[in-house]
């Protein structure tokens, strides 16, 4: 697997570029975020690891280059922001995944191996500022049962399949079950989609 790290810390870049050969990966370092989309278009890379203050960086525009210079290439990103709208613009312009820059490296290898396999990987603290400070729910006529509608709030907090069946005294079966009508009723495809929906929509409202 082919992977740029993109970091202005010297220091952050070995360090990450030394892990992550260790585990059989070609790495190629950047770091600055100009030029990337060039970089990207040469290397053809599987995941572009973007250790970035997102605050700072028009994120939207910069994952446009990247997914122009390589449509196959990923984008997951490990930030400090802790900012509500720059996690949101993220997610919805399509990065495949998200963690901050305090995760341990056990977690960080398994985010990068998920993407790299076409799935999603979004820490626990990346989704829960999705939904910081949204604590009712509503149910305004989506054609989403009030059962469903339950099983999103749990969602939206960050929370496994797993987690909401002993929550709601469900099996894990029958929460992704009510996971997948959900989807299929609103139209989406990834969970990321479901939880801005429902920001969105005010199904989740302050």
């Amino acid at each position: 697997m082919k992977i740029i790290i993109v970091d202005n810390n010297t220091i952050i870049r070995e360090g990450l570029k030394s892990m992550l050969f260790s585990e059989g990966w070609e790495v190629t370092e950047q770091k600055e975020v100009e030029g990337l989309g060039a970089v990207v278009d040469l290397i053809k890379p599987e995941i572009v690891l973007l250790e970035i203050n997102l605050c700072d960086t028009p994120i939207k525009a910069l994952l446009q280059q990247i997914k122009t210079a390589s449509t196959n290439t990923k984008t997951l990103i490990v930030s400090d922001c802790k900012c509500e709208m720059p996690v949101i613009l993220a997610i919805s312009a399509g990065v495949a995944g998200f963690v901050g820059k305090d995760i341990e490296k056990e977690e960080l290898i398994n985010a990068i191996k998920k993407v790299g396999m076409g799935k999603q990987y979004f820490s626990q603290d990346i989704t829960s500022i999705i939904t910081e400070n949204f604590v009712t729910m509503k149910n305004t006529n989506y054609e989403l049962s009030d059962r469903e509608i339950e099983v999103l709030k749990y969602i939206c907090k960050g929370r496994s399949n797993e987690q909401i069946g002993d929550i709601l005294f469900l099996s894990e079966k029958t929460v992704a079950t009510h996971k997948r009508n959900m989807m299929k009723k609103i139209g989406v495809k990834k969970t990321t989609d479901l939880i801005l929906w429902a920001v969105e929509k005010g199904i989740i409202a302050k």
